[in-house]
Protein backbone atom coordinates (compact mmCIF):
# COMPACT_ATOMS: atom_id res chain seq x y z
CA UNK A 1 0.00 0.00 0.00
CA UNK A 2 1.47 3.36 -0.94
CA UNK A 3 2.27 5.66 1.95
CA UNK A 4 0.54 8.98 1.43
CA UNK A 5 2.19 10.98 4.21
CA UNK A 6 5.76 11.64 5.17
CA UNK A 7 5.10 10.74 8.82
CA UNK A 8 3.94 7.29 7.76
CA UNK A 9 7.05 6.94 5.60
CA UNK A 10 9.26 7.72 8.60
CA UNK A 11 7.42 5.32 10.90
CA UNK A 12 7.54 2.45 8.39
CA UNK A 13 11.28 3.02 8.02
CA UNK A 14 11.71 2.94 11.81
CA UNK A 15 9.51 -0.16 12.12
CA UNK A 16 11.60 -1.95 9.47
CA UNK A 17 14.58 -1.36 11.77
CA UNK A 18 12.60 -2.69 14.79
CA UNK A 19 12.54 0.76 16.43
CA UNK A 20 9.75 2.20 18.56
CA UNK A 21 7.39 4.16 16.30
CA UNK A 22 4.90 5.37 18.91
CA UNK A 23 6.58 8.63 19.86
CA UNK A 24 6.63 12.01 18.17
CA UNK A 25 8.32 12.53 14.80
CA UNK A 26 11.27 14.10 16.64
CA UNK A 27 11.57 11.03 18.89
CA UNK A 28 11.47 8.64 15.94
CA UNK A 29 14.15 10.69 14.15
CA UNK A 30 16.28 10.56 17.30
CA UNK A 31 15.90 6.77 17.49
CA UNK A 32 16.90 6.49 13.83
CA UNK A 33 19.97 8.66 14.48
CA UNK A 34 20.98 6.53 17.48
CA UNK A 35 20.52 3.35 15.47
CA UNK A 36 22.49 4.62 12.44
CA UNK A 37 25.31 5.86 14.69
CA UNK A 38 25.73 2.33 16.06
CA UNK A 39 25.03 0.46 12.83
CA UNK A 40 25.45 2.11 9.42
CA UNK A 41 22.10 1.86 7.67
CA UNK A 42 20.96 1.95 4.06
CA UNK A 43 17.30 2.86 3.53
CA UNK A 44 15.67 2.44 0.13
CA UNK A 45 12.55 4.60 -0.14
CA UNK A 46 10.72 3.27 -3.17
CA UNK A 47 7.87 5.10 -4.90
CA UNK A 48 8.74 8.30 -3.08
CA UNK A 49 6.58 10.34 -5.44
CA UNK A 50 3.48 9.21 -3.54
CA UNK A 51 4.14 11.03 -0.24
CA UNK A 52 6.05 13.78 -2.07
CA UNK A 53 3.11 14.64 -4.34
CA UNK A 54 0.76 14.58 -1.34
CA UNK A 55 3.01 16.76 0.87
CA UNK A 56 5.89 18.18 -1.21
CA UNK A 57 7.35 20.65 1.30
CA UNK A 58 6.94 18.40 4.35
CA UNK A 59 8.36 15.38 2.51
CA UNK A 60 11.40 17.35 1.34
CA UNK A 61 11.94 18.60 4.89
CA UNK A 62 11.77 15.01 6.19
CA UNK A 63 14.22 13.85 3.52
CA UNK A 64 16.60 16.63 4.56
CA UNK A 65 16.37 15.51 8.18
CA UNK A 66 17.00 11.89 7.22
CA UNK A 67 19.89 12.85 4.91
CA UNK A 68 21.48 14.71 7.82
CA UNK A 69 21.67 11.61 10.02
CA UNK A 70 25.24 10.33 10.27
CA UNK A 71 25.45 6.68 9.31
CA UNK A 72 22.17 6.69 7.36
CA UNK A 73 22.29 6.57 3.57
CA UNK A 74 19.19 6.98 1.46
CA UNK A 75 18.35 5.61 -1.95
CA UNK A 76 15.21 7.20 -3.34
CA UNK A 77 13.24 5.92 -6.28
CA UNK A 78 10.97 8.47 -7.89
CA UNK A 79 9.01 8.51 -11.11
CA UNK A 80 9.21 11.89 -12.77
CA UNK A 81 10.81 14.94 -11.21
CA UNK A 82 13.23 14.45 -8.31
CA UNK A 83 12.54 16.05 -4.91
CA UNK A 84 14.99 18.57 -3.51
CA UNK A 85 16.97 17.21 -0.58
CA UNK A 86 18.76 19.80 1.52
CA UNK A 87 22.49 19.36 1.83
CA UNK A 88 22.73 18.07 -1.71
CA UNK A 89 22.49 14.55 -2.94
CA UNK A 90 24.05 12.47 -5.64
CA UNK A 91 21.58 11.50 -8.33
CA UNK A 92 21.67 8.75 -10.89
CA UNK A 93 20.18 8.93 -14.33
CA UNK A 94 16.84 7.33 -14.96
CA UNK A 95 16.68 3.63 -15.66
CA UNK A 96 16.58 3.47 -19.47
CA UNK A 97 13.08 2.87 -20.77
CA UNK A 98 12.49 -0.07 -23.05
CA UNK A 99 11.22 0.48 -26.55
CA UNK A 100 7.75 -1.02 -27.20
CA UNK A 101 9.05 -4.18 -28.91
CA UNK A 102 11.57 -4.80 -26.13
CA UNK A 103 8.93 -4.15 -23.46
CA UNK A 104 6.62 -6.70 -25.09
CA UNK A 105 9.45 -9.23 -25.35
CA UNK A 106 10.28 -8.83 -21.64
CA UNK A 107 6.62 -9.13 -20.61
CA UNK A 108 6.04 -12.25 -22.70
CA UNK A 109 9.26 -13.85 -21.44
CA UNK A 110 8.24 -13.23 -17.81
CA UNK A 111 4.56 -14.13 -18.28
CA UNK A 112 3.87 -16.62 -21.06
CA UNK A 113 3.79 -16.57 -24.83
CA UNK A 114 0.03 -17.13 -25.09
CA UNK A 115 -0.46 -13.54 -23.87
CA UNK A 116 1.66 -12.02 -26.66
CA UNK A 117 -1.40 -11.35 -28.83
CA UNK A 118 -3.80 -10.39 -26.04
CA UNK A 119 -5.65 -7.19 -27.06
CA UNK A 120 -5.08 -5.59 -23.63
CA UNK A 121 -1.28 -6.00 -23.74
CA UNK A 122 -0.40 -2.85 -25.73
CA UNK A 123 -2.38 -0.63 -23.35
CA UNK A 124 -0.82 -2.23 -20.26
CA UNK A 125 2.68 -1.85 -21.67
CA UNK A 126 2.04 1.77 -22.68
CA UNK A 127 0.88 2.53 -19.12
CA UNK A 128 4.14 1.09 -17.73
CA UNK A 129 6.11 3.50 -19.91
CA UNK A 130 8.88 1.02 -20.72
CA UNK A 131 9.97 0.73 -17.08
CA UNK A 132 11.62 -2.72 -16.85
CA UNK A 133 10.85 -3.50 -13.20
CA UNK A 134 7.21 -2.49 -13.60
CA UNK A 135 6.92 -4.76 -16.65
CA UNK A 136 8.36 -7.72 -14.74
CA UNK A 137 6.05 -7.06 -11.77
CA UNK A 138 3.02 -6.76 -14.06
CA UNK A 139 3.96 -10.03 -15.79
CA UNK A 140 4.07 -11.71 -12.37
CA UNK A 141 0.42 -10.74 -11.89
CA UNK A 142 -0.63 -12.92 -14.85
CA UNK A 143 -0.34 -16.23 -12.98
CA UNK A 144 -3.62 -18.10 -13.29
CA UNK A 145 -5.14 -15.63 -15.78
CA UNK A 146 -6.34 -16.72 -19.20
CA UNK A 147 -6.25 -13.19 -20.58
CA UNK A 148 -5.28 -9.65 -19.57
CA UNK A 149 -8.72 -8.01 -19.51
CA UNK A 150 -9.12 -8.27 -15.73
CA UNK A 151 -5.56 -7.12 -15.11
CA UNK A 152 -6.14 -4.11 -17.38
CA UNK A 153 -9.29 -3.24 -15.39
CA UNK A 154 -7.34 -3.59 -12.14
CA UNK A 155 -4.68 -1.24 -13.52
CA UNK A 156 -7.30 1.38 -14.37
CA UNK A 157 -8.58 1.45 -10.78
CA UNK A 158 -5.55 0.57 -8.65
CA UNK A 159 -2.53 1.68 -10.72
CA UNK A 160 0.82 0.86 -9.06
CA UNK A 161 -0.90 -1.13 -6.28
CA UNK A 162 -1.46 -3.85 -8.90
CA UNK A 163 2.30 -4.37 -9.07
CA UNK A 164 2.63 -5.19 -5.36
CA UNK A 165 3.27 -8.82 -4.57
CA UNK A 166 1.81 -9.56 -1.12
CA UNK A 167 3.98 -12.62 -0.56
CA UNK A 168 7.17 -10.70 -1.33
CA UNK A 169 9.62 -10.28 1.56
CA UNK A 170 10.46 -6.77 0.25
CA UNK A 171 9.07 -3.89 2.30
CA UNK A 172 7.96 -1.03 0.06
CA UNK A 173 7.96 2.42 1.59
Amino acid sequence: MPLLRRDAMLRVLAAALALDITGSVANVLELLATHAAKEPTLAILDNLETPWHAEPVKTEEMLGQLAGIDGLRLVLTVRGETPRVSGGAATLDDVPRLQPDDAKELFVREARSSLATDPALPELLAALDGHPLSIVLMAAQTDGRHDLAGLARDWQTRRAAVLHQPDSPRKTL
